[in-house]
């Protein structure tokens, strides 16, 4: 058997089942099972410790894809008496920013697993071992007996490994709402640059991408239009994307955005759950991407993006 943790908002989820889906394709000739650990989405986090502000719940969201291949999520694997027990086990505990305690009530059920983590853990006291956070192990998958990968698989590498199948996959129902249709017309009538910008839980930890990096690639997408000026097919037009988009309006100055010479539409103020995939689906028709550092949303735009001529402003190198 083999287990990988899922967890997180929605691109944490698409990562995570990337690389699962890896893990089919790798075994498909075996009879050996892959199963999706969601036990994280059966607890409350906010509701068991006093980190609200930094943790956030989320639900499974990968069904927003019709595409998607089916994979079994551990609430479906076990009877439901059981995974009653095991959630129940589950919130006893404290909480977890993100992450299982699966594994270990497992492991104290008589089930062991062999754990390949790419961070630290403190909540499985079983054998470990350590991977480098962002790498690309393909060798991963070939590890024996019952397996559990820990960690959220974000290098591009398991994405390319079958892109093909991903990006079919991956594949979103088309806009339905008038300003995401309206904004989806502007992109493609122009040359369009994405500026995805970050805040929430990343501000609030002072963990923000420093706003000189937005200038300094705004200044460089900007030197480039004018330079390629002549051989542009569509004028330029500039797309702000972000968690707090009224913030980023009022901070517009901090980012550069008030220099651009060029028409600047700022992306829906209001998504939920229900919509909140949809922002990625608009960045990924974009020609230039100015990528946000500290997100994974803003990767898997990119990676979905399957201009040829794309242009991507990627300040995470390791990925």
């Amino acid at each position: 058997m083999k287990m990988v943790l899922l967890d997180g908002a929605l691109c944490n989820q698409m990562t995570q089942y990337i690389f699962a889906r890896c893990l089919q394709e790798e075994l498909k000739d075996t009879n050996e099972l892959v199963i999706l650990d969601d036990l994280w989405f059966y607890c409350e986090h906010g509701a068991l410790c006093n980190q609200v502000q930094s943790i956030e719940h989320h639900e499974y969201q990968l069904d927003k894809f019709p595409n998607i291949h089916p994979i079994v999520r551990a609430s479906q694997y076990f009877d439901a008496d059981v995974w009653t027990e095991i959630v129940n086990i589950a919130r006893s505990k404290p909480c977890l920013t993100g992450g299982s305690y699966l594994p270990q009530i497992l492991k104290d059920n008589g089930l062991d697993f062999f754990m390949i983590a790419e961070t630290q853990i403190h909540q499985f006291d079983g054998m470990i071992a350590q991977m480098p956070y962002y790498y690309y192990m393909p060798e991963m998958l070939q590890s024996q007996g019952s397996v559990y990968y820990f960690g959220w698989f974000t290098n591009g590498g398991w994405f390319q490994r079958h892109e093909k199948k991903f990006l079919h996959e991956f594949e979103l129902p088309p806009l339905w709402q008038p300003h995401d249709i309206e904004m989806q017309n502007r992109i493609q009538a122009s040359t369009s640059v994405s500026v995805h910008i970050r805040r929430g839980g990343y501000a609030a930890t002072n963990r923000a991408t420093p706003s000189d990096y937005f200038i300094n690639s705004i200044s460089q997408v900007l030197h480039y239009l004018q330079k390629n000026r002549k051989k542009l097919k569509r004028p330029p037009c500039f797309f702000i994307f972000s968690d707090e988009i009224e913030w980023v309006k009022e901070h517009s100055k901090e980012y550069g955005i008030h220099k651009i010479p060029y028409p600047v539409i700022y992306c829906c103020p209001d998504r939920t759950a229900v919509d909140n995939h949809c922002d990625l689906q608009l960045m990924a028709q974009c020609d230039i991407m100015i990528l946000e550092f500290n997100s994974v949303y803003s990767y898997m735009a990119a990676l979905l993006n399957q201009k040829q001529d794309k242009i991507v402003i990627n300040p995470n190198k390791g990925r």
